[in-house]
């Protein structure tokens, strides 16, 4: 799932609904010197915390390993950003993409 897409400021993505395991995050574009964290939401829905080893400063693939939870990502501190980031979990539609046959 796209939780940013084309991001020029500073914000909050949409949420994501993770099935549990491995979770990827990737992340593509410049973070114009800031920091993308990696949140999850409290049991209690009263607010959000990082995720261990979620808070990402460079592009490319970043896994994680959570339990299903429901997360989303954070962009604060950058200047002039311009950045793509999408969250997959470990599930039957990723397995779909990534080996379907290619097209003849």
């Amino acid at each position: 799932m796209k939780l940013l897409s084309e991001q020029t400021e500073n914000g909050v993505s949409s949420e994501y609904r993770h099935p549990g395991k491995m979770l990827n995050i990737y992340l593509a574009g410049s973070l114009g010197g800031g920091m993308l964290s990696v949140e999850a939401q409290l049991p209690d829905k009263s607010g959000w915390v990082t995720i261990t080893g979620g808070e990402l400063n460079s592009p490319g693939l970043h896994v994680l390993n959570a339990a299903p939870l429901t997360t989303r990502v954070r962009l604060s501190g950058a200047a002039a950003p311009s950045l793509n980031v999408w969250a997959e979990g470990d599930d039957n539609t990723t397995y779909r993409r990534v080996f379907a046959r290619p097209q003849s």
